[in-house]
Formats: structure tokens, sequence, C-alpha cells
């Protein structure tokens, strides 16, 4: 007996996601504009993937006063060596972190930029296992010696990186990281247990910092981040349901363009 098989792009998502049970962004795979060893956002169209994990970016040009300029916001990514921060580099050495390298002496690593939350999803709901943080150079030269927007951390100040996780919008668990904390700053990438967060479909990096100001937090909003490692779930996501609604509207029609209710072994039909 003959067996036909029909093999929708959904389905083909669904074999893949459980042929691989868990996956680990470690942002190797990325290319770089010419000449350049950081990512701003200006060449992404909205999110990169590493891994099965798409990262979203929101920047945009903006316009203010007649002037227009380049706002970065959410993850970027970095393979810079350089390790400290200078005013005058700002536009490179934000994208540093002061080990030079990712983490477990890699190549690649994520920066994130955001007054608000960098967020991780992907086409299946996932459960967070683990990921390395440690901080962004600028943010360490602001909290050892100030700089024009922020004062230099005393032995009180907290500088925090919460991770929230969620599922249909609902909030599963929230994890925060003391990125400096009671005169203790972290210098090495850190290792961060993820799972209490469950079963997600995406994840959400949010900072805070006791230095804040008018218009909020003074301290630089950055953080860096690598080996975002998760397992994968055969529960689609938004992205990849609406790819399956998309499937099963589809009719089966004959080759004379008419519709088939049963397919028929052995005969050519067009979806």
């Amino acid at each position: 007996m003959k067996k036909i098989y029909i093999l929708t792009a959904a389905s083909f998502l669904a074999f893949a996601a459980n042929a691989q049970t868990v996956s680990t962004a470690d942002f190797e795979n990325l290319t770089y504009a010419e000449g350049l060893d950081y990512e701003t956002g200006e060449n992404l169209e909205g999110k990169f993937k590493s891994g099965e994990f798409y990262f979203i970016n929101n920047s945009s040009m903006m316009d203010y006063g007649g002037y227009s300029y380049f706002n970065m916001d959410g993850f970027c990514y970095s393979k810079r060596t350089e390790k400290t921060y200078s005013a005058d580099s700002y536009s490179t050495d934000q994208f540093n972190n002061q080990i030079g390298a990712g983490a477990e002496d890699s190549e690649g690593f994520a920066v994130s930029f955001s007054m608000g939350a960098s967020t991780i999803t992907a086409d299946y709901t996932f459960k967070p296992q683990s990921c390395f943080i440690t901080n962004n150079a600028y943010v360490l030269s602001s909290i050892m010696n100030g700089d024009a927007y922020a004062r230099r951390f005393n032995y009180d100040d907290k500088f925090v990186l919460t991770i929230k996780g969620y599922k249909d919008e609902l909030e599963t668990a929230s994890i925060d990281v003391e990125l400096a904390s009671k005169g203790s700053i972290i210098f090495q990438w850190v290792p961060v247990d993820l799972s209490a967060l469950g079963e997600v479909d995406k994840v959400d990096f949010s900072l805070s910092s006791t230095d804040t100001g008018d218009y909020g937090m003074n301290t630089p909003a950055y953080f860096c981040l690598d080996n975002f490692t998760a397992e994968l779930t055969d529960t689609p996501t938004s992205i990849t349901k609406a790819a399956t609604r998309s499937s099963e509207n589809k009719q089966l029609y004959d080759l004379l363009g008419r519709k088939v209710n049963a397919p028929v072994p052995g005969t050519l039909y067009i979806k």
C-alpha cells in the first residue's frame, strides 16, 4: 500500500524542534558589517537569531530638534576584545566588556541596552536552563568613577538585572542578579540558573539602579549575555501558530483544479 506524506512548514518546524530539544545561543554564528566587530542594530530587521532563539532589537532612527540620530534599543552583539571604556570612544566602547571575550573564552557575546526590557523569544515555548552574565565596560567605568550623567557608586548603591519569564503574557517567575551591590561589582562572566522561570514563550531582561533622577535611571542601562541555554518544547508560540493556521486553511486540489476532500494513494495534488 502506498502512503502519502504531506509535510507542511509547521510540521517541519515541529520535527526540527523535537530533533534537538536543547539549544544554546552562543552568538558565534552572527555576521558583521565589513570592518566592524560589533552590531548596533542598524543592519538588523527587528531581531537576530542565535541557536533557536530570537533576540529582539528595537533600534531606529529618531528625529529631535531638527537632528536625526540612531537610537539603539534591545539586544545587539559584539566580538570586541577591548576591555575598557572611554567617553571619547563611546560609539565603539559601549560594546566592550571588561573581559575582552565571550563566556568560557568564546568570541561573540550579546550586548543589551534598553531603558525598558530586552526580550528573547522562539518559535516554540522553551524552558530556560542557564546563561552567563557580565557587566558592560561602560557600566563599570560609570559605577567606579561616575560620568556626565551618573555619580560614582557608594557602598549602599545597587545595580540589578531582573530576568522575568512569561507565558501567554502571564509572568512565570522572576530572578534578580546583582551586578553591583554593597561595594561589590561583577568583573567576570557569572553563570545564572534560569530553571525557576519554567516553561515560557519569552524572557525579558531589565535593569534598575539606586542612582536615579527625574528622567529615570542614571547608571548606563547595559549588560552583556552569553550562552543562553534552554530546552525546547513541542508547543508552538504565536509565531508558529500563525504558520500552522495558514497551512490548515489551505485546501487540497487535483491537477484539474478540483477540490479534493481526501487524497488517493499514487495521485499528485496541489495544496
